[in-house]
């Protein structure tokens, strides 16, 4: 299996997903590739036997014995060298390994995931044609974090669980871009853990609040023509400015009322309507990010289906 994504998508989170649900009886066993000096990179991997260079004065067994039915998760494997590619493609072809300077090979028992950060039409840069070829019978595209905003909620959750979530915080979130993808929200998830249950805008990372407020500012000093995201007469939505519009029906259905952002949705082209963005386990079900309450209210995560049993918003003024 061949699992592609930017750096800080969860490769390596799915590849251990994958074996606990596979019922294989061994270990998982990752390995950085890019990690491994290219002199001891078909060592590791395969091992060695006494003998074979210079300080090897022990045999040793590699990665895919150590993985023996279990899972061997090779990430950035573009980072090795095309020659110990070949030598990866002949095991995974036949399912028996050759330790360094030994004259006998060994059948093994291993499922391999490979990772690169990566398309896989990019990837014939690093990767052997051949070997993406076998890799790619089971293809995993991971999406970056801003073509997935819906999930910021759920796993904002997750790292930071019982935070309440000032409305411009929460704003903030969602129209950051995530360049580092789930690792830096999860990273923004733990300082925020150290801000007590109820975060503001004041608490997010300083660059990423600025660029909010800055966008915010440009956008309301902005004449309502002109504004981001906002169609002009004919109706076609500008869509560089989406996602600012995405936000603004979001306080509309706040403010107004959920008919009243529905017949706006309605108005929008259908790719840049909410609820077309659905999708997954949340197909179908309302996700409302921005506060579902009163301006100055407070977002609380575990609300964050609003059809959800026991969904609930908690406002500033009922704590």
């Amino acid at each position: 299996m061949l699992v592609t994504g930017e750096t800080g998508t969860g490769k390596e989170v799915v590849a251990a997903e994958l074996h606990r649900h596979s019922g294989r009886s061994g270990a998982f066993v990752p390995v950085n590739c890019a990690a491994i000096a290219p002199t001891l990179a078909e060592s590791t991997l395969f091992g060695h036997v006494r003998g074979a260079f210079t300080g090897a004065t022990t045999a040793r067994d590699g990665l895919f014995v150590e993985a023996e039915k279990g899972t061997l998760f090779l990430d950035e494997i573009g980072e090795l060298e095309p020659g110990l590619q070949a030598k990866l493609l002949r095991v995974l072809e036949d399912g028996r390994v050759t330790p360094l300077g030994g004259g006998s090979s060994r059948r093994v028992d291993v499922r391999v995931v490979a990772a690169t950060n990566r398309a896989v039409r990019e990837a014939g840069e690093g990767l052997r044609p051949d070997l993406v070829a076998r890799l790619d019978e089971w293809p995993l595209a991971l999406p970056p974090l801003r073509d997935r905003r819906e999930d910021i909620a759920l796993l904002l959750d997750h790292f930071a669980p019982g935070r309440v979530v000032a409305a411009d915080a929460v704003e903030a979130l969602l129209l950051h871009d995530w360049p580092a993808n789930v690792r830096e929200l999860r990273n923004v998830a733990r300082r925020l853990g150290l801000a007590g249950e109820r975060v503001t805008l004041e608490a997010l990372p300083t660059a990423l609040a600025g660029r909010f407020v800055a966008r915010r500012a440009g956008r309301d000093a902005a004449p309502a023509a002109s504004r981001p995201g906002l169609p002009p007469r004919g109706g076609v939505a500008d869509p560089g400015g989406g996602r600012l519009r995405a936000a603004r029906l979001r306080r509309e259905r706040v403010a107004g009322g959920a008919q009243a952002v529905d017949r706006a949705e309605d108005a929008l082209p259908p790719d840049r309507r909410l609820g077309d963005r659905r999708r997954g386990p949340a197909a179908g079900r309302l996700i409302d990010p921005a506060i579902a309450t009163k301006a100055g209210g407070w977002w609380d995560p575990r609300s964050r289906l609003a059809d959800a049993p026991g969904a609930r918003i908690r406002t500033e003024s009922s704590g």
